[in-house]
Parts: structure tokens; C-alpha cells; sequence
């Protein structure tokens, strides 16, 4: 029997679901290989999905169906980590906000100190092309949000980029959260910044929230921004 990775099934299902595919539908199998960045997944070949030993169909209706059953206002965690070495239990950063990325089908909020990391912003930005409206919450010192802007393209969604504002003559504040959140139902909340070495070098954690905690951390952006926190970016 073919041994498929677990990882590699969470991949593809964050994959299935960016990509739309209802995997209950008349010929859904058929699809799956046609589904972005399915070939780099390493699972098997379309014709050997049908084959009995592999059910790969059958662990992605699986969580399908997990995904349906489950209460609307749960809210559920899971460590995430940038650490060396082998042997670490947590999701790994970079795979882990990967994920929460490519499943916003509807909105997509980042919030970032440091948004240098060329991989991520690509990720971000196909979203905004697949229709997905972005909001990027920066550091106003850093400029993560007015980059952002630079780099969009026209043929994109429009771009709501946001920072903090000029604190009173004195005072020092800054921008520091870093977190991924997609239609309001995943998030990703950490130390690490969006930045090459917090997503591979440094020793990072955050966790991966699902439920209440991410609908709520959308909301509170909108607080910030309403009472005069967070303002416009304008483009570099």
C-alpha cells in the first residue's frame, strides 16, 4: 500500500478549498489533479486515485465533512513554530500561514511589522487577483503596507492598506502584531515577522486559531481603524 504524508493532505485540502472544489460532485476526482500547485504536493498521479489502495478522495471528504459538522462559533488552537532541528510537534510557520492564505476565498487581513518576505507577498497577492478583498495592517515606520501597494497590480482587487498613526510629539508607539486571517473563520496569531528569517531562521510560536478568535480579530481592526488608530497608507 502507498503511504500518502498527513502534511501533504492538509496541503492539498488548503488547495482544494482555495480552488473551489466540491469533492462530493459527479467527477471530482478528475479535478483534484487540475487544482493549483496539486503536482508539488507529491500525492499520487490521477490514475492512481482510483486505485484501492489509495483514498486520498477519501481522507479530503473526510475533513470536508468535519469542516461542515462544525459548530460556526467554535474556536479551536494549534501551536505553530520556526524552530531548528528536527523532532518539533508544531506546524511549521511558513506552511501554517501558507494555508491560511490560500483558503480566503472572500477576505483576506494581514497584519505585519515586517512584510519583506518576497514568497509571502506573492501569496498575498494571488489572492487579491483570484477576487479576494485584502486589507494589509503595517508598521508605519516600516512601510510594509505602502510596499504593498507598490507591488499590487491593477488587474487585482483593490487593496485597503492600513497603519498606525503618527502617535502625539513625545510619544513612541509602533505597529508590532503579526497575524493572517481568512473570511473571518482561520487565523494565524504569532511572533514571527513576515520576513525570511521569522519564517525559517528564527525560533518563533504563535498558534493557528479557528472559529470565534479569528472573527474577532478582524473586528478589532475595524475598532482601531473607526476610532482614528490605523489610517490610509499611501503608496511609496
Amino acid at each position: 500500500m502507498s503511504r500518502v504524508d498527513g502534511r501533504a493532505i492538509l496541503r492539498a485540502w488548503a488547495a482544494v478549498q482555495a480552488a473551489g472544489v466540491d469533492l462530493f460532485e459527479p467527477g471530482a476526482r478528475g479535478r483534484l489533479p487540475r487544482v493549483p500547485g496539486w503536482s508539488a504536493l507529491g500525492l499520487p498521479r490521477a490514475e492512481r486515485l482510483l486505485a484501492p489502495t489509495i483514498s486520498v478522495i477519501d481522507a479530503l471528504r473526510a475533513l470536508a465533512l468535519q469542516e461542515r459538522s462544525r459548530p460556526k462559533d467554535t474556536a479551536r488552537a494549534q501551536l505553530i513554530a520556526t524552530v531548528p532541528g528536527r523532532g518539533s510537534t508544531a506546524i511549521p510557520t511558513r506552511e501554517a500561514i501558507r494555508e491560511v492564505i490560500l483558503s480566503a476565498r472572500r477576505e483576506l487581513l494581514v497584519i505585519g511589522f515586517s512584510i519583506k518576505d518576497d514568497e509571502f507577498r506573492e501569496l498575498v497577492i494571488r489572492r487579491g487577483m483570484a477576487g479576494v478583498q485584502v486589507t494589509v495592517v503595517g508598521d508605519r515606520a516600516d512601510g510594509g503596507g505602502r510596499r504593498m501597494l507598490t507591488h499590487w497590480p491593477i488587474a487585482a482587487a483593490a487593496l485597503t492598506a492600513l497603519e498606525d498613526v503618527e502617535p502625539p510629539q513625545g510619544e513612541f508607539s509602533r505597529m508590532h502584531g503579526k497575524a493572517v486571517v481568512a473570511d473571518r473563520r482561520l487565523g494565524i496569531i504569532g511572533s514571527a515577522n513576515f520576513t525570511r528569517g521569522g519564517l525559517n531562521r528564527n525560533i518563533e510560536f504563535g498558534v493557528r486559531v479557528e472559529g470565534e478568535a479569528a472573527a474577532r480579530l478582524v473586528e478589532e481592526v475595524e475598532r482601531l481603524r473607526v476610532a482614528g488608530w490605523l489610517v490610509q497608507s499611501a503608496a511609496q
